[in-house]
Parts: C-alpha cells; sequence; structure tokens
C-alpha cells in the first residue's frame, strides 16, 4: 500500500514536486494499475502547479494535489473528455485518469491523476534568444489555437458549460485581491492611484446578452511547444497545460499571450491580431477592456511586467500604460 502524498507547507511541496524519487513510486502504481507498461524512464516536466511527469517519452502523467488540485482537476478532466475530442487544434488527448486512493474508504484527499498522451518538443519560453522570425511564427500560431478554442461549440451543462457565473464569480474574487498588490507596485504614485480608482470603478468587461467562449485561460511562452529546426526556425507542435481553461469573454486570453509570450511587444500583437478574427480589436473601448482584463487577471501580471520590463515604472499614469500596452 503506497504512502498518502502529503505536504504540510506550500514551502514543502515546492521542495518536492518536481522530484522523479518522490513520485516515482507513485508513478510506477499508477502506470501498473493502468497496465501503462513498466516504467523505464521518467522526467519531470516543466515546473508549474502540479506534478507533471513524462513517462517512457510517450506518455504524461499528472497529479492534482489537496494544495492546488481541487478545481484545476475537475476542469482539465472536463476539457479532456467533452472538449479536447472536438477541439481544432493541436493538444495532447487523454488515456486514461483515476484515483490513487478511493474516495469512499476515508474522507482524506485521493489524489487523483490524468495521463495522456505527449506533445513532442520544448516550450517557446526555453528557446534562448528566440529570431524574430520564430517570434512572428508564435504570434500566427497563437492566433490559429485561440480561434480554435473561441470558435468551439460549448453546451450550457457541466463544468466547462457556455455560462457567464463563474467568469463573473472570478472577476469580483479578482478585485477582491489585487488591491494590496497594486499597493505595493514599484511605479510612480499617480500610476498606483489610477490603477486602484479603475478597479473601483470596473464594469463588466464584456457583453452578458453574448454566448461566453472557451478560453484556453493561461497561453503563454511556457504553454506553447515546438522544435528547434535548421536554420534556427522553431516548429510548433502543440499547446499543453488545461488547467486554468473557462468560460468567458475571449479578449481575457490575449492577457497571458501579450504579456506572457509577445513580451508586450506591439507589433506581435498586431500581428496576432491581423491572423485572428478581431472583431475585438476594431471596437472603441478594445484598450480599455483589454487593460481591464490585465488588472483583474487571476494571476499578478502587472508585478510581473513590472518586475520584468524596467522601462516601464517611468509610466506617470493609467491611460498612458493602457496605450503602451493596449494601444493599436
Amino acid at each position: 500500500m503506497i504512502k498518502r502524498p502529503h505536504f504540510t507547507t506550500v514551502k514543502a511541496y515546492g521542495q518536492t514536486f518536481t522530484s522523479v524519487d518522490y513520485w516515482r513510486p507513485y508513478i510506477e502504481h499508477v502506470c501498473s494499475t493502468e497496465r501503462l507498461g513498466i516504467v523505464q524512464s521518467c522526467v519531470a516536466g516543466l515546473a508549474g502547479t502540479n506534478p507533471v511527469f513524462i513517462v517512457n517519452d510517450s506518455l504524461v502523467l499528472k497529479f492534482f494535489t489537496d494544495l492546488f488540485g481541487s478545481d484545476s482537476h475537475q476542469v482539465e478532466l472536463a476539457f479532456y473528455k467533452d472538449i479536447q475530442p472536438k477541439l481544432q487544434a493541436p493538444t495532447p488527448s487523454l488515456i486514461t485518469h483515476g484515483e490513487l486512493f478511493n474516495p469512499a474508504d476515508d474522507k482524506d484527499w485521493h489524489c487523483p491523476y490524468i495521463v495522456t498522451t505527449r506533445t513532442e518538443g520544448m516550450s517557446f519560453g526555453e528557446v534562448k534568444l528566440p529570431t524574430r522570425e520564430s517570434q512572428i511564427q508564435a504570434a500566427l500560431f497563437s492566433a490559429r489555437v485561440l480561434q480554435a478554442f473561441h470558435d468551439t461549440t460549448l453546451s450550457t451543462e457541466g463544468v466547462l458549460g457556455a455560462l457567464w457565473t463563474e467568469f463573473e464569480k472570478l472577476l469580483s474574487e479578482r478585485r477582491n485581491v489585487i488591491r494590496s498588490s497594486i499597493q505595493k507596485l514599484p511605479v510612480p504614485v499617480q500610476l498606483r492611484t489610477d490603477l486602484l480608482e479603475r478597479l473601483e470603478t470596473i464594469t463588466l468587461p464584456y457583453d452578458t446578452t453574448t454566448t461566453p467562449k472557451l478560453l484556453h485561460g493561461d497561453l503563454n511562452r511556457d504553454h506553447i511547444l515546438g522544435q528547434i529546426c535548421e536554420g534556427g526556425r522553431f516548429d510548433f507542435t502543440g499547446v499543453i497545460d488545461f488547467g486554468d481553461v473557462k468560460v468567458g469573454d475571449p479578449l481575457y486570453d490575449f492577457v497571458p499571450l501579450h504579456l506572457g509570450l509577445f513580451g508586450a511587444d506591439k507589433s506581435l500583437l498586431r500581428i496576432f491580431l491581423d491572423a485572428y478574427n478581431d472583431s475585438a480589436r476594431k471596437s472603441k473601448d478594445f484598450a480599455e477592456r483589454a487593460m481591464n482584463y490585465t488588472i483583474l487577471y487571476e494571476s499578478d501580471v502587472l508585478t510581473e511586467l513590472f518586475e520584468e520590463h524596467e522601462e516601464w515604472r517611468t509610466i506617470s499614469n493609467l491611460l498612458d500604460l493602457q496605450d503602451s500596452l493596449w494601444g493599436i
């Protein structure tokens, strides 16, 4: 009987969640239970939120822990079962899923897992000094991917049903928790004041009379894979990580893309929008709505922006920041 994985603190979890030695008994247990063969090789996937391992170079095994796993497991499993088979984008497919422990036996966390096929390649974030050509191709590839997500037909039922409820809840929660981070930003006082005032007055940035769309939720440099070919060209092979998939406004998906893949380079954003069915771009309030989602995005992208781009810290007010980021 394997011992239940347990972490008393986030720090303790962080020290072990990518450890093959720690997780190998659980990996072997899953492969034996699911008849996936003997574990001959095993390496940790790119560090994210939950433990991910590439087994025998052919399959990916993801565990969902009690610290971060409940919501993301439900979402990711729903994505693979209900969405992925009809999604017109290169993504892994589900092999099997289960739990390390029987949830009927006790009330402790049962540690669910998902096993999928492996998408070949490295993440675009691992490419050192990507060429301009590969950056442009990343913009074009991501346009095709997000178009496929946003065009996918959803039912009105299930975890990923076409309803605004969960998206509205997310934005409301973010409004409550982001305030302290804004107060700590290393920017001029006026910009902090403007951001806090916008936070108090933001209305829903989307039209609730429209039908919400399927969102990847976190399409950034780490979640787009490919292979470096002759001449430094990066051939894109697929997209990974669906724990943040949600249903909502497609414009929300532009935030991790622009800040996390394009590095806030508006020339790449324009290339993306030219390839994407960019009706949102044509609206008069595009920049304002995109800025609102930048403020409310589920991870603190503003802090990351100012940490990675020192030159942005000199922007003195919100309208200038909004134009610098999203004015196209």
